[in-house]
């Protein structure tokens, strides 16, 4: 990459300097490949929109219509619940999401580089033996294949706590997970109702409950879901409603049920 650039032979701080402006006012290095992917430590990301259209989808299948850098950004670190839930999605993470899907050819491979890094981020666990999200004597088996199973390309399944930020950073993502998105169609299908007691099923972070719940403030809206993992995620999404956990249910195969009541 010398494009007829001398480093200069004389070592000083102004020297140097005026060594990397000429190299940023370099067409040939500046429109290159390589430093394109040098430059990927300022990549963002935020222009990616994933499925929300059949064009961005197309953006992130075919590298030749986004080129992203060769190189990962530095991985986030969190050392607490809410900081993991609060943060803002970093360049790593969307970068992480882009590569699975352009992983086709080595999907396992990527598959476990990814559960290593989610091992990085905290687990919410809960309480050891799990009386938060249990019913008082009752004994809950988990099927092993809910652990083995891997859901929108989070390994763990739905049991694997690990998952929860970049399950709840979905929404940027997945329509079903855009609450303008879920509102607009709510309003066509249902607006015109006025429902008592609204239940989600299967309601994960808890982006359709909030909707229903501000859409219905009179209604009571109960959000269940199998994985306990995600009451977290539900209760941060929202910063002027209450989402308190009123109940969990086990059925007779031992699959572990939270129930939280939504309130504006």
């Amino acid at each position: 990459m010398n494009f007829g650039l001398h480093f200069p032979s004389e070592l000083s701080i102004e020297n140097l300097d005026a060594y990397i402006k000429r190299v940023f006012e370099h067409q040939n290095i500046v429109s290159s490949n390589v430093f394109h992917d040098f430059l990927g430590i300022n990549w963002s990301g935020k222009d990616l929109k994933f499925l929300q259209s059949l064009p961005d989808f197309m953006q992130i299948v075919i590298p030749q219509l986004y080129r992203a850098p060769d190189f990962a950004p530095e991985p986030p670190v969190f050392t607490s619940e809410l900081d993991s839930i609060t943060t803002e999605e970093t360049p790593f993470e969307v970068y992480v999401y882009l590569m699975a899907f352009r992983s086709q050819v080595n999907l396992q491979e990527y598959l476990q580089f990814f559960s290593s890094f989610l091992d990085t981020y905290p687990g919410f666990a809960g309480l050891e033996d799990n009386s938060d999200v249990q019913p008082e004597d009752v004994s809950c088996s988990v099927p092993p294949h809910f652990n083995l199973t891997y859901v929108h390309y989070l390994p763990g399944g739905y049991l694997n706590g690990h998952t929860a930020r970049i399950s709840y950073l979905g929404k940027s993502k997945f329509n079903f997970l855009d609450e303008a998105r879920l509102k607009e169609w709510l309003t066509v299908l249902h607006g015109d109702k006025n429902p008592k007691r609204i239940l989600d099923i299967g309601t994960g972070p808890g982006f359709s409950a909030f909707v229903l719940a501000e859409m219905f403030p009179e209604a009571e809206v109960i959000a269940v879901d199998l994985d306990s993992d995600k009451r977290p995620a539900a209760k941060t999404n929202c910063s002027n409603c209450k989402a308190s956990i009123l109940q969990a249910t086990a059925d007779a195969n031992g699959n572990v049920c939270m129930k939280c009541k939504i309130q504006y």
